[in-house]
């Protein structure tokens, strides 16, 4: 009898110790586990390893990116150039010259085989703007035919167009065109969506994307800012360098307004360098000349 109650007490201590191990033996198991990965990340190495912020300017140094220049000097002393990677928001009211500027830019932009999706006038109508005053159209790329807003197609033809030209310069013309309407959804984050989708392509293919948006009803006298741009807030923080047109107003002798065909431009946002500010152009046909300079504050 006392052997057999030794016996129970035995087995009860077995049985206790075997339900320990149990326990124990998972955390153990998970622990040599985190060791190894430890040991393992230790030896990453990689585009998205963690390095210190003096690893990232020293990159900043070594940056070889290509730098593709407008030709108006003080543009490109604000901007340092536009980038592969960027996108750029070239923004105005109706009317103010947006495609014009657009189209300009590719003219200067020529050696970069650029490539234009119109989708507010078609490429005919924008050919015919030089037709029309005997001047020969710029030299730029275009789908035959626009098929489809999607932004996968447009991705598709922008690989298209850098296999068979070496494209760097992409505009669209313009942004709310290509936002899928969606029923029950919010407008401004259908738009965040395809602005950051458009960021993604543009960093993903090394291209610069100059992106046309439209500014909401605002009074044309005044010089328009980021905040009028609609949907601004996910424009503002998805774009690069956003760039604002206006073209200056007088008023006539009889209390009237005129637009004028000076033109400020004036930089916004700008994310690589930090500097703003605003220059002129005269627009003359159909094309825009630069006559002078003002400097602002540098972005904080």
């Amino acid at each position: 009898m006392i052997f057999s109650k030794q016996e129970d007490k035995i087995n009860r201590i077995i049985k206790d110790i075997e339900e320990e191990e149990k326990r124990i033996n998972p955390a153990l198991s998970r622990i040599k586990r985190i060791e190894e990965m430890k040991e393992k990340m230790k030896r990453y190495s990689g585009d998205d390893e963690v390095v210190t912020f003096e690893d990232i300017a020293h990159l900043k140094e070594e940056d070889t990116g290509t730098k593709i220049y407008s030709g108006y000097k003080k543009l490109d002393d604000m901007l340092t150039g536009f980038r592969e990677g960027q996108v750029v928001t070239i923004t105005a009211a109706t009317g103010q010259g947006k495609t014009s500027f657009c189209l300009e830019l590719t003219i200067r932009l020529k050696d970069y085989n650029p490539l234009w999706f119109s989708f507010e006038d078609s490429a005919p109508e924008l050919v015919d703007k030089f037709v029309s005053i005997g001047e020969k159209p710029p030299y730029a790329l275009t789908p035959k035919y626009i098929t489809n807003k999607q932004v996968d197609w447009i991705e598709q033809r922008i690989v298209e167009a850098i296999g068979k030209y070496g494209t760097k310069v992409v505009f669209i013309d313009h942004l709310h065109h290509i936002v899928p309407m969606i029923s029950n959804h919010r407008y401004d984050l259908l738009v965040g969506n395809t602005i950051r989708r458009i960021r993604e392509i543009a960093q993903k293919w090394d291209v610069c994307i100059f992106l046309v948006a439209h500014i909401k009803h605002i009074d044309i006298q005044n010089m328009p800012k980021i905040s009028d741009i609609r949907d601004a807030s996910f424009i503002g923080q998805e774009s690069d360098s956003v760039i604002v047109i206006w073209r200056v107003v007088e008023e006539d002798n009889d209390g009237g307004i005129n637009i004028t065909d000076k033109t400020k431009i004036s930089v916004q946002k700008n994310r690589k360098g930090g500097k703003l500010g605003s220059f002129y152009l005269m627009f003359k046909n159909n094309r825009y000349f630069e006559i002078d300079y003002v400097h602002n504050t540098e972005q904080n």
